[in-house]
């Protein structure tokens, strides 16, 4: 029988079981944060229910969103409170936002799984040890940054590495030997199995060239826990691709490199393996996933369609080996 708490929780469903209830009021949340924020209000039960997945995920995009955020923060006079709620955190590089602002929000969301910082790095830096928890990273760093190792959390599984804009005098002069970098950050990170980087093909050829040298120097001296290491191609296919792909003919012997795109418009380059239908990958940084009854709804993120493909190579290649040739005639792998 329900107790007093649940039936006064709810009344506005006084003939169905709380589990169902309960469910109901989930799905609208996760559906429209208006409508979460207004079922706060119902009763003290409903917000038990409902703030986990209102503060799940907290994306800062602005300025004004970071100096809310900061308010909050201030009001509630409870930092455990966002340290237990906040899973995922996105924070999108703002070059005026105000960097208090950005210490209040980091400060109380240390137990965060889920980290997109495309932000300054100078304001991670003094949290970087104490985000133990952090399995997903996405970093926005400048090609020649030669200590991005120090701005990882320990425990990452999952690197994403986005290239900031830099000045074509960064391509005149040598760029620091990537393959130290990549020692540094295997050694900061020993538990590193997926490494995704972010690829654009409007990109000059030049700079293109010390991406893949970044790329390469990666799987040179990559250990063998690294299960996958994948090019993401974004953007719209402008420019023809037979650098690239004379590029990626060099990695692909190596059964851990995959190329993976979000948009259908690259399924006719070889080697290129795309969602059925446009995304943004964006979207794996602040997808709501908090209630397991409701994660069949996702699709795959980029993590998981990659291991997918990974994973059919893996199993072809064995067949192979063991004479099994008929069921093999296709290149899809």
């Amino acid at each position: 029988m329900p107790s007093w708490h649940n039936r006064q929780a709810l009344r506005v469903f006084p003939d169905l079981p709380v589990d169902i209830a309960r469910r109901i009021l989930e799905t609208a949340a996760i559906y429209s944060k208006k409508d979460a924020c207004r079922l706060v209000l119902v009763s003290k039960v409903v917000r038990s229910w409902i703030d986990p997945i209102l503060y799940h995920t907290v994306v800062i995009h602005s300025t004004i969103k970071a100096r809310r955020f900061a308010v909050a923060i201030r009001l509630r006079n409870d930092p455990s409170f966002f340290r237990r709620h906040i899973k995922r955190l996105v924070v999108y590089h703002e070059s005026d936002m105000d960097k208090a602002d950005l210490h209040s929000l980091i400060g109380v969301a240390t137990d965060v799984v889920s980290l997109a910082w495309w932000s300054t790095i100078d304001t991670l830096l003094p949290y970087v040890d104490k985000l133990l928890r952090v399995r997903y990273f996405s970093l926005l760093i400048e090609l020649e940054a030669s200590t991005v190792h120090t701005v990882l959390p320990p425990n990452v599984t999952h690197l994403n590495v986005i290239f900031d804009d830099v000045d074509e005098a960064a391509y005149i002069n040598p760029l620091p030997p990537y393959s130290p970098v990549w020692i540094e950050i295997f050694k900061r990170c020993p538990h590193l199995t997926h490494i995704a980087v972010d690829f654009y093909p409007s990109t000059p050829p030049p700079w293109k060239r010390d991406k893949y040298y970044f790329v390469h120097s990666a799987l040179s001296v990559a250990p063998p826990t690294l299960k996958a290491f994948i090019i993401l191609f974004q953007g719209p296919l402008t420019l023809p691709l037979e650098w690239d792909a004379s590029e990626l003919g060099s990695y692909s012997k190596d059964p851990r490199f995959i190329t993976v795109s979000p948009d259908p418009c690259y399924g006719e380059v070889e080697g290129v393996f795309c969602y059925p239908e446009r995304r943004d990958p964006m979207m794996d940084w602040w997808d709501v996933d908090c209630t397991p009854s409701l994660r069949h709804w996702r699709d795959p993120d980029v993590w998981q369609f990659a291991d997918m493909y990974l994973r059919a190579r893996a199993e072809k290649a064995q067949r192979m080996l063991n004479g099994d040739y008929e069921s093999d005639d296709s290149d899809e792998y």
